[in-house]
């Protein structure tokens, strides 16, 4: 969870956008938001942030392409394409070591490197395990960890290219928490479907 209090006093002791942005490790565009928002209105069953637990959670997920299934990455694309690992009453992802995060798969010694990150509330932890479809899940009023990872770069480095067309491939986000809750390791999977080209199909 962003820390929202911080911002507000950061901003009321006369620092500017850039600063509270640097300060707090987001862009300025989600520090202009918190300062014109309202408080979040939470679920009424959800902790206030003051009962939220701030440590490692038991499990950590990922999902790609956040309320989006299949998640569809085009091999040939020259964009970017996003990872979500959300956030929920029990975990405050700001207690992730972004500059730790790393993309790997398994069978492949490439690793690829976030290009940006901001923390935002995006997505719904999912309801089942694994890589099927569970339905649309939008933003929950919990802060997720948003990551924007370089297409061209992962299909590169994780040799997805010699996969064929509508298979599906499982890719694993991993990293450190924060010293202050100790430093230890996470990881989390999800799965991307490979966009045939046009005319093949994959098997």
């Amino acid at each position: 969870m962003l820390d929202r209090v911080r911002i507000r006093a950061l901003r009321e002791a006369g620092h500017t956008l850039a600063e509270i942005a640097a300060t707090v490790g987001v862009g300025k565009r989600s520090v202009q938001r918190i300062l014109r928002a309202p408080p979040i209105q939470r679920p009424e069953s959800a902790p206030t942030p003051k009962s939220r637990q701030v440590g490692r959670p038991s499990k950590v997920e990922l999902s790609f392409r956040p309320n989006s299934c299949p998640n569809l990455l085009n091999p040939r694309s020259r964009g970017r394409i996003t990872a979500a690992i959300p956030g929920s009453d029990s975990f405050d992802v700001s207690v992730m070591d972004v500059a730790s995060i790393v993309l790997t798969r398994d069978g492949s010694d490439g690793r690829v490197l976030p290009v940006s990150s901001r923390i935002d509330d995006v997505t719904t932890p999912a309801a089942d395990d694994g890589c099927a479809c569970d339905g649309p899940r939008g933003p929950d009023g919990w802060d997720d960890l948003v990551l924007h990872f370089a297409t061209a770069e992962r299909v590169d480095a994780l040799d997805l290219a010699s996969e064929p067309g509508g298979e599906s491939v499982s890719l694993t986000v991993s990293g450190q928490f924060t010293v202050e809750v100790g430093g230890r390791p996470f990881s989390a999977t999800d799965c991307i479907r490979l966009v045939p080209r046009a005319g093949k199909q994959g098997s």
